[in-house]
Parts: C-alpha cells; sequence; structure tokens
C-alpha cells in the first residue's frame, strides 16, 4: 500500500511537472515569435501593459514614443460591450489637434537595412462628439504612406507596408490636410525576413498593401498566434470555387514567407471541371506597380494517375509556371517585374498535361511605391537634435528635420537633391529662449548658409564657426555675447561675404579688445528722446546733402536696386522701426515712415531718418493715443486719420506702403487721368493673380519669385485696414528675412547648381501673411489730395 501510494504520488508530481515545462515551452516559443515586435495602443492609460486576448501579443501605450497628442477614448456606442468583436487597441486613440505635422519615433531592434512590415489602425468611433470622421495624410520617414479615409464613424481603416529601415529609427507622421484633426488608433512592427517580398528596386520600394486573402477558408478568425509575421488573413471564397483542406502537418521551413498553417492547410479549387481561378482588380492609376504573392501547398493525396499542373498569366500574357504543388510542402511565386496598368486580372489555368484543376491556398497583393525621398544628411540630423537637446527648445520639432520636403521643422530650411539626402542650409532660432554659450553643434551643420540666433539670453564668446564654410548671414543681435568677434568671421565680413549683425556692447572686433570700435546699429537710439530728434536732425541734413550730391550724378541715379539689395533695404528699416517701437523706453512712434525718410549709406544700409513728427507713448496708455492727424498723403493710416487715434501699427501701415514701392517700383500716389493709391492699383492683378505683371519691371525677372510673393502678403498684410489685424514689426522683420533666404537661396541655384529645390518652412505664427485673399483687398486710406 505505501508502495502503491508513493507510486502515485511520484505520478502527480510528474504529470505536473511536465505539464509546467509543457506551458513554459509555449511561453518560450510564443516570445521567441514576439522578438522584435512593437505593438503600441495608441492614447491608452499611461505606463498601461496587456496581453490581447486574440493574438497573445502583449501591447503597451505610446508615451515613449511621441510627444504631442492628446489621449481619447471612442464613444461608448461603439466601445465594448456595445461592440463585442472590438480589438482592445481600437477602444481608445490619440488626437493631435495641435500642429500640422506629429510623429512617433521608433528604435528598431535590427536598425538601418532590415525589413519590416508596419501596420496602423484607425476608428474614430465619434471620439469628439462630431460625428464627422477626418481626412488626414499618413507619411513614413519622409515619404507619403497613405490618406486616411473613414466612410463614418464606425468604421475601421487599417493600412500596411513593408519597407526596409533607412536609419535605426523609423518616423510614423499624421499630417493635417485641413479636412479634419488628425488620430491614430493603433501602430505595430514586425520585422520581416530580408530574402522575402523582392521588389526590382529592392530596398529603393515601399510595399503598401493592396489585398491579403485566405483563399479556401470560412474561418471567422484572421489573425493566428503561428504566424511570425502577425499578418491579417482574411477568408475569400468565391462561390463558384470549391473549398478542399487537410488537418496534415505542413511543412513551412523551406518557405521564408512562413504562411500560418490554418491558411495554407485550405485551398480553393474551380467548380464544374473548369479549368481557371482568376482574381481581377482596378486601379484608378495606370502607372501603379503591383507585385503578387501566391501561395501553394498540395493539401489532396493524388492517385498515381493523378497531376496537377498549372500556370499562370496576367491579362492573358504568361507570368509564373508551369508549376505543380508539393504535398504537404508550402511554396510562394511572386512576378519578377512590377505590373503596370489600369485593369489586371490573374489566371491560374490547367496546363494540358494536367488532370487536375488548378489550386490556390492564399493571395497578396501590393502596390510598391519608389522611395523618393531621403531622410536628413545623417551629420545634420544628429547636429540640431545636439541642438534641440543642449538648449531643450520647445517647439515641435520630432521625427526627421528635413522631412516631409513641405514639412520640415519651424524655422528650418533645407536643400533637396533627387540624389542625395537633403542639407539643412538656413536656421532662424531668434526669439526661441535660448541661453548658455553658443553650442559647439552649430559647427556640425557644415552646409548652412544661413544662421539666426538673435533675440536670445546667449552668453560668452562667439565661435570662430570656421567649419561652416558656406555661411553668409549670422545674427547674433540681441544676446549677452562678450570677448572678441573672431579674426576670421570679421575678415568675411570685410570682404563681403559674410553679412554679420552683432549689437553687444560687450564685443569687440579684434582678438585683443583693444581699441574698441563702436557698432554703428541701423537706428540712432537716444538716451532721451530730445537728445534722439536733436541726433537725428544732423544726420538727416547730413544724408540730405549726400543724396543731394548724388541726385546730380546721372550715373548713379540710373541704377536699378536688385531684389536682394531692395530686401536688404527693407530689413534694415524694419529694424530700425522696431527698435523704436520696442526698443526704446518709452515708446516712439514715427508717424511719418516714407521712402523719403529712409537714408542710404554708401554700402547701401538704410537708415530711418526725420523724427520730427515723431511721438512719444506714455507707458501707460500705448494703445490709445491720440494726435493731432499728420503724414504724408498715401502712407497715412486710414484708422489714424479717421479715428485720431494711433499706435506703433500706424508705422506699420506705413511701412507696408513702402514695402509695395519697393516691390512694383511704383509710388505710394500714382499719378496720371486720376490719382490712385498704390494699393489700388495693385488689386486688379492681384484678383488676376498676376504677380509677374505687379512686379517692377526694371528687375526683368531677375527675382525668386517665392521670396517676392512672400514679401507681397506682409506688404498687404501690414496695409489692413484695421491696425489690430496687422503684424507687429518684430514679425515683419522675421518674416522679411525668410524672404531674404530665399532669395539668396535662389541667386546661387541660378548662378552655379543644377536644377534642385529649395524649401523655406515658414513658422505657423506667420501663416497671416499666406491667408491674404486678394480677390477682397479694398482701399480705405485718405483719398489724395
Amino acid at each position: 500500500m505505501m508502495m502503491a501510494m508513493k507510486n502515485k504520488s511520484f505520478g502527480f508530481s510528474f504529470t505536473k511537472l511536465m505539464f509546467l515545462i509543457c506551458i513554459a515551452a509555449w511561453v518560450s516559443v510564443h516570445g521567441q515569435l514576439q522578438t522584435g515586435f512593437i505593438s503600441i495602443d495608441c492614447g491608452g492609460p499611461v505606463n498601461f501593459q496587456y496581453v490581447d486576448i486574440d493574438t497573445g501579443i502583449s501591447y503597451s501605450t505610446d508615451e515613449d514614443y511621441i510627444e504631442t497628442g492628446i489621449n481619447r477614448n471612442i464613444s461608448s456606442k461603439y466601445a465594448y460591450p456595445n461592440n463585442l468583436n472590438l480589438p482592445q487597441p481600437l477602444s481608445d486613440l490619440r488626437s493631435f489637434p495641435q500642429g500640422d505635422k506629429n510623429c512617433y519615433t521608433l528604435k528598431l531592434r535590427d536598425g538601418a537595412g532590415s525589413l519590416n512590415l508596419i501596420r496602423a489602425s484607425f476608428l474614430y468611433g465619434d471620439y469628439d462628439g462630431l460625428d464627422s470622421p477626418p481626412q488626414f495624410d499618413l507619411y513614413l520617414d519622409a515619404s507619403l504612406w497613405a490618406t486616411v479615409k473613414l466612410r463614418n464613424s464606425s468604421d475601421v481603416f487599417t493600412t500596411e507596408t513593408i519597407r526596409f529601415a533607412s536609419s535605426d529609427s523609423v518616423y510614423v507622421c499624421l499630417v493635417n490636410t485641413g479636412n479634419g484633426v488628425p488620430f491614430i488608433s493603433g501602430l505595430e512592427f514586425r520585422p520581416v525576413n530580408k530574402s522575402i517580398y523582392a521588389t526590382e528596386n529592392g530596398q529603393f520600394d515601399s510595399l503598401v498593401l493592396f489585398e491579403r486573402l485566405n483563399v479556401g477558408s470560412s474561418n471567422s478568425s484572421n489573425r493566428y498566434r503561428d504566424d511570425i509575421y502577425d499578418r491579417i488573413w482574411p477568408s475569400y471564397l468565391k462561390p463558384t470555387w470549391d473549398q478542399i483542406n487537410t488537418s496534415m502537418s505542413i511543412n513551412t521551413n523551406q518557405n521564408g514567407y512562413k504562411t500560418p498553417f490554418e491558411v495554407i492547410r485550405t485551398a480553393a479549387r474551380p467548380k464544374n471541371g473548369t479549368n481557371s481561378l482568376e482574381l481581377t482588380w482596378v486601379s484608378s492609376d495606370a502607372n501603379d506597380q503591383f507585385y503578387i504573392f501566391l501561395y501553394f501547398a498540395e493539401v489532396e493525396v493524388l492517385q498515381r494517375n493523378q497531376t496537377r499542373n498549372f500556370s499562370i498569366s496576367w491579362n492573358g500574357s504568361p507570368l509564373l509556371g508551369p508549376f505543380s504543388p508539393r504535398y504537404l510542402y508550402a511554396a510562394t511565386l511572386a512576378n519578377p517585374k512590377a505590373l503596370l496598368g489600369n485593369n489586371h486580372r490573374i489566371s491560374i489555368n490547367k496546363t494540358d498535361d494536367s488532370t487536375l484543376p488548378p489550386i490556390l491556398n492564399a493571395v497578396e497583393i501590393y502596390k510598391a511605391i519608389p522611395v523618393k525621398e531621403f531622410l536628413t544628411n545623417a551629420e545634420d540630423a544628429n547636429a540640431i537634435y545636439s541642438v534641440k537637446s543642449a538648449y531643450r527648445i520647445g517647439k515641435n520639432w520630432a521625427a526627421d528635420p528635413c522631412g516631409p520636403k513641405n514639412l520640415s521643422w519651424e524655422g528650418l530650411a533645407c536643400n533637396y537633391s533627387n540624389s542625395a539626402p537633403p542639407r539643412i542650409i538656413h536656421l532662424n532660432l531668434s526669439s526661441s529662449g535660448l541661453s548658455s554659450t553658443i553650442s559647439s553643434a552649430f559647427t556640425k551643420l557644415s552646409s548652412l548658409e544661413s544662421l539666426d540666433l538673435s533675440n536670445n539670453s546667449l552668453s560668452g564668446p562667439i565661435p570662430t564657426l570656421d567649419q561652416l564654410k558656406f555661411l553668409k548671414f549670422l545674427n547674433l543681435k540681441g544676446n549677452q555675447l562678450s570677448g572678441s568677434i573672431p579674426e576670421a568671421l570679421m575678415k568675411r565680413s570685410q570682404e563681403g561675404s559674410l553679412a554679420l549683425s552683432v549689437d553687444n556692447q560687450n564685443l569687440c572686433g579684434s582678438d585683443s579688445c583693444k581699441g574698441k570700435k563702436n557698432v554703428l546699429v541701423p537706428i540712432i537710439v537716444p538716451l532721451s528722446v530730445a537728445l534722439a530728434l536733436l541726433i537725428a536732425l544732423i544726420f538727416l541734413l547730413k544724408w540730405r546733402r549726400k543724396r543731394i550730391a548724388e541726385r546730380d550724378q546721372p550715373d548713379k541715379s540710373s541704377h536699378i536696386l536688385s531684389w536682394e539689395l531692395r530686401l536688404r533695404i527693407a530689413i534694415d528699416s524694419a529694424q530700425g522701426l522696431g527698435y523704436l517701437h520696442h526698443g526704446c523706453k518709452p515708446p516712439i512712434i514715427h508717424r511719418d515712415v516714407k521712402t523719403t525718410n529712409i537714408l542710404l549709406g554708401d554700402n547701401m544700409e538704410a537708415k530711418i531718418a526725420d523724427f520730427g513728427l515723431s511721438k512719444v507713448v506714455p507707458t501707460n496708455d500705448s494703445s490709445n493715443l491720440r494726435a493731432a492727424v499728420v503724414g504724408t498723403t498715401g502712407y497715412l493710416d486710414p484708422e489714424y486719420y479717421v479715428t485720431g487715434r494711433m499706435n506703433e501699427k500706424s508705422d506699420v501701415y506705413s511701412f507696408g506702403v513702402v514695402l509695395m514701392e519697393l516691390i512694383t517700383g511704383q509710388s505710394a500716389i500714382i499719378k496720371g487721368v486720376e490719382r490712385i493709391h498704390i494699393l489700388e492699383y495693385m488689386t486688379p492683378f492681384l484678383e488676376r493673380n498676376d504677380i509677374r505683371g505687379l512686379v517692377d519691371e526694371r528687375l526683368k525677372g531677375e527675382f525668386d519669385s517665392n521670396s517676392i510673393g512672400r514679401a507681397l502678403d506682409i506688404a498687404i498684410a501690414c496695409a489692413a485696414s484695421r491696425s489690430m489685424e496687422r503684424p507687429s514689426m518684430s514679425v515683419v522683420l522675421s518674416e522679411l528675412k525668410y524672404c531674404l533666404e530665399m532669395e539668396l537661396s535662389s541667386g546661387r541655384e541660378r548662378s552655379s547648381r543644377p536644377v534642385e529645390e529649395i524649401h523655406i518652412l515658414v513658422p505657423k505664427s506667420h501663416e497671416i501673411f499666406s491667408s491674404t485673399d486678394y480677390s477682397t483687398v479694398t482701399v480705405t486710406s485718405p483719398a489724395p489730395r
């Protein structure tokens, strides 16, 4: 009895042990299947992790992958338990009401060169109560992946792509196209064997799933735990097809596609002894390129006198085969060259020597999209990320700096080429709250042509910036820099190859800082208003004598200013007005800004002059100053003219007129049969969008159209009839600098470069200029007298 009891006890322990070993083995195998998986429940509770009961896959929430967006839950109408079949990742989402581009950044296990299947899922579920599904674009790195379109609040949109990684990180970006707030419900990455899913262009193609079908199956489940790539396999069986299957194990070891058992064990064959199986689809674009992957395994035991041979054709032309599937062995056939056209028909045809009809176990159809846009040059990307980290920049700087092309980082401009990664050539961090010293990371941006670090709290010495061989514009004004200006920078500035702007009293122009020279700023800055007017009067007399002398020299008076010089004059003038408005204590309103009060020096630098009508603004009432209406016809603020109330925006209006004169070559008041205001003169051109016809013909087309169009937007915004709708001079100055950067870039291309594209990204806060409706421009200034 004791022996029997011992044996019984031993048997129980052994059974229990074997059970635990089996469980551990299953967990180990399943864990291996998930190696390298990234499974994100977008918008879920922070630090929440769970295992999906259907797939056994571990999911985590997305706070480690993105810094922007808002977590939201779908409406209870579309959630569990009202929707019993709802996958858990679709029950919540992350929406992005702020910014045009919001991106997930994911580090890949296998890094650059790895092949990955990436899936994004979207369920709107009326999360915002508007019952209006949005439409937006989805980008992978710098290339368009898909446009997300949802038919209704319950529609689930899922898109998959297979692509080689071009770096250790992959960026998935949601882009607002103006058709609603972008959102995302789920994001999944699955590493894939690099030997499969081949295309003609290899790593330069991105495969976007068009269709995937588990042929011959009626299984309601479409995801299987033994699928190491976690693909979704919807069941498919035509009424004209018969289903066949097997319960025997099928060998997939020699097939890299690793089709799951439940998919490969079923197949379809044509009914009624017909000889072919057909698949058809239609593409709206005849240039779309398709690749089809056909899965086969013989699931029937054939008799000695039976054979199953078939060939595959596309639109009646031979494509693959002849082929005979092997019993209980998986095989995959794919077209080596892309299929192009609107209409596609794949026919699997029984050959003449076959006694049995063809079969098909599964199929995948992908659309190949060439990867045309590169990620930013690695050295530049690392450098700008170092800048972001060093200064903790609060801008929405995420994912790739230069991509997509029309959505590069705020304040950044890049040089794009069809054959090389984009390079960062312009960087504007003006008024960005930077502190500490000038980081050495800037010197790693070796293609940089323009760097604006003005109006920050930078301190310490100015670095030599020797590595920035292409630098043409450097603005360091408005900081607390000290020490000497490096000799190399001074030399480049004196030679004219570098536009250097510094104004700190702690800086000097030599390495020794001995014999410090005073730096002349664009406008005479008074210690008191009375002293300012006196000094201004002295300089005004001096410059007017100079202009009278120059007027007597016809060879000089006939000189036509280039668009670049006109922009520089506008920038100098805007800097001067900006100082009057924001740098002087108390502020000063000029009240008579016009072209004849902008004087040019020997080097064409502009100075604001004639302060005879200027007005000091009381610090306690800067927006409601009453004064007698004075000024010059054509430049006078219409609101000030009507109400007698003025503020700094009165000068902004006048400056807008000056800018119009620089663009058109016309006077503020144009004399003819009738005297008309310049804005009235411009209106017909603007209504028919004839910008080139509006521009001063003496420029002979030598200008960048984007630059001059942007300047025109600025001028129109400045001349808004209501002062509250006009930008400040600081915003105008920033925009004009962008215009100059565009013109400099364009000028370089016209003279020395093959056709490449220069893209300037304008900060979101400046969109007032691009939203002007030219068709509704009206002239409300005082009538000419």
